[in-house]
Parts: C-alpha cells; structure tokens; sequence
C-alpha cells in the first residue's frame, strides 16, 4: 500500500508544481509521463494473471501459444516468438505494452490540444483513474489499455474525414486486443448531438436499472445465453454458477455522473454552444460513457469472466476526459485556481476509491489482489530483468 499513497502523493506534487510554477508545465509533463512509464514498464507480479502469461511467454512459439491460449491476439503471438528468438524475458511484455500504451495516449493529446497544460491536465485524469484501476494490473487488461490508446490517437481521423487511416488504425488496435470493435459505434457520433433531456433522461433511466437490481438481472441472463451459444461454453460455464452480484452502488460512478451533470449545467449557463464536429464528438461519447457506465454499475466478484462486464464502457473513457478538459478551459478560461481545484477533487476522490478498494479486496477472498498492492515493499514490486537468463 505505501507504494500506491506514493503514486497518488506525486499525482498531486505534480498538480502543485504546474500551479505554482506554470512556466514549467513542459518539463512537468515529461517528467509525469516518464514516472508512469516506469511504472508500467517495469511492475513485478501485478495482477492474478501475471504468472499465466510468463507462462504463456515461456511457451515460446506460436502454436504453442495458441494451445494454451487459442484467442489471444496475433501481435501478442508474434511478440512472443520475436523476443524469444532474441533472448529477451517475459518483462519485455509489459515494457511494449506500456510503451505502446502512453505513445498513443500521449500523441492523441497533442492531435487535440497543442498546449502542455491542457496535456499534461488529460495526463493527470488518465493516470489517476485507469493506471491504478485493473487496466494496469492484469496482461489482458493493458492489451485492451493498447487497443484504446490506439484508438484514441486514431479518432482524430475520423473527424476529418480520413476514412482509410481511421480503418487502418482500427485495425491495429484490433489486432491487440478484439474487443476494439466496440468502439465503432463511434461513427454515428460525430454528426448529430443527442439532445440534453435525452441524454440525462437516459441516464437517470440507467441509474434506475441499476439500482432496481434490473441491470444485474439482464446481465447475467445475457452473459449465460451468449456463453452457451459460443465456443468458449465449456470454458465458462462453471465460472457463472460462481458470480456474485454485488447491490452495493460504486461512488466513483456517482462522481463521474456529477462531473457530466455539472459540466453541461455551466455550459447551458454560459451559453456555450456545442456545434463543431469535435464538440459534438466528446459530447455524444462522453454521454454514450456514462449510459454505459450508470447502466453496469454493479458489482460481479467470484470469476474472472465478471470482468467482461466492463469491456465496452472503457473506450469511451478518454473522449469523457477530453470533454472534461475542453470545457474546463472554455468556462474557466484564465480561472486557473478553478481549473487546478477540480484536478486536485479528482484525484482525491479516485485516490480514496482505488485505495479503499485495494483494503477491501486484501481481506476479501472474493476479490483478486495482486500481490504487490499489499505490500510494504517497493522494491519487491518491480522487475529490470529484460534479458532471458537462459540464453544469456
């Protein structure tokens, strides 16, 4: 746990300096994303799935590979193989990824906003919700984290109009990880604005759902069709009788739909309208973000097919950070102790979910942990070996 309070501490140190000393944004910014690099490079035994996939790793080649794992994707098969063939270890997996990962999310920063304090502001809310969160603590959870990132820096095309470098793109995210075809509902996004009392009456339906216990209902009952009507049946059909379908309602969720809610409430207000294409482009995902997220708002513990409930919602993450930045800028404008208040609210809210959640989950035996979260030490939680000691 120290680790994390130290990861959190320096998200704030961070936010101080860029108020204190604005001048350095730039070089505050890079600093930032080389800690995170680091981070996620370099981490050691995160995730219950972490010892599957050095075994995976361990196979060496490709139909290896896909005997013991016959849907991962192809840019893992052929990682794999290469770095074996060249006497590198396991750790090089996560050094890619997360090298993939921050590449792609930083550059679609700069593809939105050319200035580093709106940057290293998208930077900030990123890594403090996601990065702690299970994107960053399982294999498969940061190959999904690379389709999005991918993404993310692809979209741009789409708002212009580049057609094939928006498919290309897609492409690439679909080959780390499948799941990215439930970003191309995107494309009906970018035209027309959903209107207002559509979009908070969806919402309030979607939280109603939710809390009725209807939306956990409806889930199960589609996840136990769509097992038994795949390939994977027999993979799965032990794991649904071990679901356990939590009523207990997440606060971050009710956070992020108070952040939504109040952003448009100070837009109305202003009278800002929302009429270019990437205007209606962040509004409509960030909306389409919080429908899905209000709508499975409940907890599933007990089997690691529950993490599939969150598949979809997290794609259209980063364009509700870009709609929270964006219009933080436009209300506030030269505001900035306004601007660098509400950074500093996120970040201690998401600091006292994450941590709450990683108590919780140490004493849970419903709940995986990695074994690193609930650890004293620090230096137990990295690894710099990236040679394989069995070729060198």
């Amino acid at each position: 746990m120290v680790f994390w309070y130290g990861y959190y501490l320096f998200a704030g140190a961070i936010l101080f300096m860029m108020y204190v000393w604005p001048k350095s944004t730039r070089e505050w910014k890079y600093a930032y994303i080389s800690v995170l690099w680091l981070i996620a490079s370099f981490r050691y035994m995160y995730g219950d799935d972490y010892e599957m996939y050095v075994s995976l790793f361990e196979a060496g080649d490709i139909p290896n590979i896909l005997a013991m794992a016959p849907s991962i994707e192809p840019t893992f098969q052929y990682m794999v193989q290469l770095y074996n063939e060249i006497g590198l270890s396991a750790q090089c997996l996560f050094l890619t990824y997360a090298t993939v990962i921050l590449f792609f999310f930083y550059k679609g920063c700069q593809s939105y906003f050319s200035d580093s304090k709106s940057q290293l502001m998208l930077l900030l809310l990123y890594a403090t919700t996601t990065l702690t969160g299970g994107y960053f603590f399982g294999l498969n959870g940061i190959r999904q984290a690379a389709a999005i990132s991918i993404l993310f820096w692809g979209s741009q095309f789409l708002l212009s109009n580049e057609w094939l470098k928006f498919v290309s793109t897609f492409i690439l995210a679909f080959c780390f990880h499948y799941s990215a075809v439930f970003f191309l509902p995107v494309v009906f996004l970018v035209k027309k604005k959903i209107p207002y009392v559509c979009a908070l009456g969806g919402m309030a339906a979607a939280l109603a759902c939710t809390l009725s216990g209807m939306s956990a209902q409806i889930f199960l009952r589609l996840l136990s069709l769509a097992v038994s009507l795949s390939d994977a049946y027999n993979r799965y059909e032990n794991q649904i009788d071990m679901l356990d379908i939590s009523t207990e309602f997440p606060p971050s969720t009710a956070f992020v739909c108070v952040i939504y809610i109040t952003i448009l409430v100070m837009v109305y207000c202003k009278r800002i309208k929302i009429d270019t294409r990437f205007e209606i482009f962040i509004y409509n995902a960030t909306t389409v973000y919080i429908l899905l997220r209000s709508l499975t708002s409940f907890g599933v513990e007990g089997a690691n097919l529950a993490a599939n409930l969150h598949r979809v919602e997290i794609y259209y993450l980063f364009p509700f950070l870009l709609f929270i930045v964006y219009f933080l800028q436009k209300v506030f404008r030269e505001k900035r102790s306004m601007k660098m208040g509400f950074l500093a609210v996120w970040i201690l809210v998401f600091a006292y979910v994450n941590l709450h959640t990683f108590a919780v989950g140490a004493n849970d035996p419903k709940k995986v942990v990695p074994p690193s979260v609930i650890t004293d030490s620090i230096e137990d939680q990295f690894n710099f070996s990236l040679l394989n000691p069995y070729v060198w």
